[in-house]
C-alpha cells in the first residue's frame, strides 16, 4: 500500500512539473516567423509568415486574412514606421522611458508584453504609437527578466545593414536573434503590376536592461 502510495505521488508529481512546463513554453511573447502559410498570393504568405504571429491585434482581426491591397497597404506603413525606429532610436525614446518609470519600483520586467506596455503609455504629441506594429517582452541579460525588448518585424534588409545603437536609448541591439546577425533579403512583389515593393524578412530586436533612469549601459 506504502509502494502504491508513494508511486501515486510521483505520477502526480510528474504530471504537475509537465503542466508548469506547458504555462512556461505556452506563456506570451514576440512569436517567430512560421514560414509555413503558401497560398496564391505570395505577398499574403509574407504577412501570414513574418507579421501576422507577432502582431498586437484584437483576436476577431488577429484572425482575419488580409487581401492582396490590404497587404500592400500595410507594408507601406510597417516600413515606414521601421525605417524611423531601426535607423534613429530616438523615435522608441518615449515609450522606453514611460517604461522605465513605471516600473521603476519593480525588481524586473516579469510580466512585460506589449498589451501591458500599451496600457501605460502616454503619447507626447498626441499621436499613438500602433503597438500593433512591433512587440514587447522581457528579456534576461545577467538575471531573469531584467530587461525587456523592442522588436521590429519585416525590416527590409537596408535598413537591416543600419542598425545601430550609438548609445543613445538602448543597452544592446539583435539581429535574427544575435548580436551579429546576418541580415536575410527581402521579398519582392509588384504593386498594380508595375511597381516594385520589397517586403523584409528581417526581425530587429532592441533590448533595455533595468537601471534607474534609463537603459543599463
Amino acid at each position: 500500500m506504502a509502494r502504491k502510495n508513494i508511486l501515486m505521488r510521483m505520477l502526480l508529481l510528474a504530471a504537475a512539473v509537465g503542466m508548469w512546463h506547458g504555462v512556461v513554453f505556452a506563456a506570451p511573447g514576440c512569436a517567430s516567423p512560421v514560414g509555413q502559410s503558401k497560398s496564391l498570393e505570395p505577398i499574403v504568405d509574407w504577412y501570414d509568415n513574418y507579421i501576422r504571429p507577432n502582431r498586437h491585434l484584437p483576436a476577431d482581426k488577429a484572425a482575419q486574412r488580409l487581401t492582396k491591397p490590404q497587404v500592400e497597404a500595410f507594408i507601406e506603413v510597417l516600413g515606414t514606421f521601421n525605417r524611423r525606429a531601426s535607423l534613429d532610436q530616438m523615435e522608441l525614446e518615449g515609450l522606453v522611458s514611460q517604461v522605465i518609470r513605471s516600473y521603476a519600483r519593480a525588481p524586473d520586467f516579469k510580466g512585460i508584453d506589449t498589451a501591458a506596455v500599451e496600457n501605460i503609455y502616454k503619447a507626447d504629441s498626441g499621436q499613438r504609437l500602433d503597438f500593433s506594429l512591433f512587440c514587447i517582452s522581457p528579456k534576461t541579460l545577467n538575471t531573469p527578466d531584467d530587461a525587456f525588448s523592442v522588436t521590429l518585424y519585416g525590416v527590409v534588409v537596408d535598413d537591416c545593414q543600419h542598425v545601430g545603437i550609438r548609445g543613445l536609448v538602448f543597452t544592446s541591439a539583435l539581429v535574427n536573434g544575435s548580436p551579429s546577425g546576418q541580415c536575410k533579403p527581402d521579398l519582392f512583389f509588384t504593386k498594380m503590376y508595375i511597381w516594385p515593393l520589397p517586403a523584409g524578412t528581417n526581425e530587429v530586436t532592441f533590448i533595455c536592461g533595468k537601471d534607474t533612469g534609463g537603459c543599463a549601459r
